[in-house]
């Protein structure tokens, strides 16, 4: 593996332009160590000074491909950042790097087929300068999907709620930005089972290269899948995406970040059930132990609903029964393990909801709660309605600001600097009815520790995303 670059290294990548570019950027894809202190897995907002590598394994860049993608470089310092964005085409292949510059308390955009036309992009960006975040988005089947692109490859990735019923179809989107091969085990457990197909054994993902497995093709017709990828040599980054096209009454796409450690405790700060719209849960178990699981809702107003509880067996994922929240009341979801486990959400928009505003999303939950979150892009379209959910998932009151980055400056949103929570309360921000600007990101500060995230409708279509943290 390539041993960490030198500041002077670090500085010569983003000042050389052209091909001496390119060639500095493969010869460092090598992420940086995570800071002390830092949450040790998943999206992080970079430090002041951090050279960040940020890892987006799904979406396409050919015409007419399932997966359009776009990337969103969002810049929260006062100086001007450096970016470097790579795209891997194959270990064969040499890889495409743009270079571009984002001004302080700004959004950059980059559409990525206007950088190469790639079957399977994988896309690696380092930010040099300010305070970094990136994620990326992917348009297909009439809808949208948002999220955190990962801040380092690991050696296990996990999901839990996912399906390949009848009119869908899931793809597992593997990248290894190193120069080395990696070698990867691949299985899945589902509501009937564990599945290891035998060529996803040993399967290797070639230097430099984004592959993408059919899973469909793998767990057959399953109403629920879990996928395991177990990594024997190297590193990589693994995304899912799932398109269902209406046989069941859902249509649309779902982009999910996998997570690379089973916990003990997550939360889902967004909730809602309604007439043509739903939400599930999945809880996956891929332990060697029998899982006791509880889930506890709360609900916005003073109704209440008895915890459900739940035994989640040895490899395998069970659905969680929401029918006893009632319609039309939003509320979280905080559940809780005796053994580590994965816990993912869907949520779906159906008839007779309008069309625009049909779709599904798909998002694991959050371990941990923080007291920095950045919601980039605040809005997913010019067309859509936003919704950003600050959740207290705590003991202890606390209050939280919300700010509008927008145009190199910092706006407070709404006519209310600080907003109060109690104990298990959330506010539900309309950044839609507040004029949020599209181009913008939402940054959220807490007096102590919050769950924040983002649901967007009419996009056309859906997306749910927990928003990244940072110190």
């Amino acid at each position: 593996m390539s041993a960490r670059r030198s500041p002077s290294r670090a500085a010569a990548l983003f000042v050389v332009v052209g091909t001496i570019v390119a060639a500095l950027v493969l010869a460092a894809t090598v992420p940086e160590p995570v800071p002390d202190g830092a949450p040790a897995v998943g999206p992080r907002l970079a430090r002041r000074g951090e050279i960040s590598s940020w890892f987006c394994a799904e979406g396409t860049s050919t015409p007419d491909a399932r997966a359009d993608e776009r990337v969103y470089v969002t810049n929260l310092g006062r100086a001007v950042a450096h970016a470097a964005l790579t795209v891997f085409s194959g270990a064969d292949q040499t890889p495409v790097t743009s270079t571009f510059e984002v001004p302080g308390r700004s959004v950059h955009e980059v559409h990525l087929a206007d950088v190469a036309a790639v079957a399977e992009p994988g896309v690696l960006v380092e930010v040099r300068g300010g305070r970094s975040v990136v994620t990326h988005g992917i348009n297909g089947n009439d809808d949208v999907a948002i999220g955190p692109c990962a801040r380092e490859p690991a050696e296990r990735w996990q999901f839990a709620g996912a399906t390949t019923v009848r009119g869908a179809t899931l793809w597992l989107a593997l990248l290894n930005a190193y120069p080395d091969d990696a070698i990867v085990d691949i299985r899945f457990v589902t509501d009937k089972g564990p599945v290891e197909p035998e060529a996803l054994q040993g399967f290797v993902v070639p230097r430099r290269s984004r592959l993408t497995v059919p899973v469909h093709e793998h767990a057959r017709r399953d109403n629920l899948v879990a996928t395991d990828v177990v990594v024997r040599r190297g590193r990589v980054v693994a995304e899912q995406s799932l398109v269902l096209d209406g046989s069941d009454g859902r249509r649309g796409l779902a982009l999910t970040l996998g997570t690379a450690r089973a916990a003990r405790r997550w939360t889902v700060a967004t909730g809602a059930q309604a007439e043509g719209r739903t939400q599930a849960l999945a809880v996956a178990n891929p332990g060697k132990v029998p899982a006791l699981v509880r889930v506890v809702p709360e609900l916005d107003g003073d109704a209440e609903v008895a915890p459900i509880e739940l035994l989640v067996p040895v490899r395998s994922v069970v659905p969680v029964d929401l029918a006893v929240i009632p319609p039309d009341v939003g509320f979280s979801l905080a559940i809780s393990a005796e053994e580590p486990v994965v816990v993912e959400t869907t949520a779906a928009v159906t008839a007779p909801q309008p069309a625009a505003a049909r779709g599904i999303a798909t998002a694991l939950g959050s371990t941990a709660a923080e007291r920095f979150w950045v919601v980039s892009p605040a809005r997913a379209s010019d067309r859509s309605q936003d919704a950003v959910t600050v959740l207290n998932s705590g003991t202890r009151r606390v209050s939280f600001t919300a700010r509008v980055l927008h145009d190199g400056a910092f706006s407070v949103m709404g006519t209310k600097a600080r907003i109060t929570l109690a104990p298990g309360r959330r506010a539900v921000l309309d950044l839609t009815a507040a004029e949020v600007p599209t181009g913008a990101a939402l940054v959220v500060t807490g007096s102590g520790p919050v769950v924040v995230e983002r649901f967007s409708e009419g996009v056309p279509g859906v997306t749910l995303a927990v928003a990244v943290p940072g110190s």
